[in-house]
């Protein structure tokens, strides 16, 4: 009997569940980073009121061809290319070869130092794309529109953060976008942590090495997000190499066609 009214159950849910959730039709899944391998330096130092937010500008077509020399922190413009860099910055992420790596460091059009060692010698130079990260602080900073998706979620992960009150304090926000609707926390939706008239969710590593993460997702009829981050105390310092603090945020939902 059990195990007919447990298939019932599974049978009724598959059923069911295209009618539970909203805007229907074919999906497919898509992810908008809004941090990636992102160093928070001294933002927030104590209080919440001085938190960043920040998003990507989106997926850049890097100009030409890249290399190293073997496995190295210089990343060069590959032979014949000029302008490989032109238009990157310190804090930007350059992927190619399905890696990525932060500039942490420009020589010039045709040199970056990045925040790892990384091996693009082989063949004849990688094509890269690149991302920009827009930072800001203030109630006009960081938003993005997550309209027209389904089961939308937002995943914070952090590396290298301490746990010894160097640790990062977080939210999400999202709104409607109705003019001069005002932005409602979402997460954390209970006092993990009071920092003066804010409840913030206060994320470290629980052992060296394991990632810090935190995720919620978005209620309806909410579509404009955003994330924001400050030190509980004040940044370690260390930022350099393998103790570089490593940021990622990202949105995914399902996109309705």
């Amino acid at each position: 009997m059990k195990t007919r009214l447990a298939a019932l159950f599974l049978f009724l849910a598959a059923l069911l569940a295209p009618l539970l959730a909203p805007n229907l039709g074919a999906q497919d899944q898509v992810n908008i980073p809004l941090a990636l391998r992102y160093d928070l330096d001294a933002a927030g130092g104590g209080t919440f009121a001085n938190a960043v937010y920040v998003k990507t500008t989106g997926r850049n077509q890097g100009a030409g061809l890249i290399e190293t020399s073997g496995s190295s922190t210089t990343v060069t413009a590959y032979t014949g290319n000029t302008t490989a860099f032109a238009r990157l910055v310190v804090g930007d992420v350059i992927e190619a070869g399905g890696l990525q790596r932060a500039i942490v460091a420009k020589a010039s059009a045709i040199s970056v130092t990045v925040d790892t060692a990384v091996d693009w010698s082989a063949g004849s130079g990688l094509d890269f794309v690149w991302y920009h990260h827009e930072v800001g602080t203030g109630p006009n900073a960081g938003w993005i529109n997550v309209s027209g998706f389904s089961n939308r979620l937002i995943t914070f992960q952090g590396t290298n953060l301490e746990g010894d009150g160097n640790d990062v304090d977080v939210i999400w926000e999202c709104k409607s976008s109705v003019v001069g609707a005002g932005p409602n926390q979402i997460y954390p939706d209970n006092a993990a942590a009071v920092d003066g008239t804010r409840i913030v969710s206060t994320v470290y590593e629980a052992a060296e090495g394991v990632n810090a993460t935190r995720a919620a997702a978005i209620p309806y009829p909410l579509d404009r997000c955003r994330v924001g981050m400050a030190w509980n105390t004040a940044d370690d310092g260390v930022d350099t190499g393998a103790d570089r603090e490593l940021i990622h945020i990202i949105f995914t939902g399902y996109a309705v066609q």
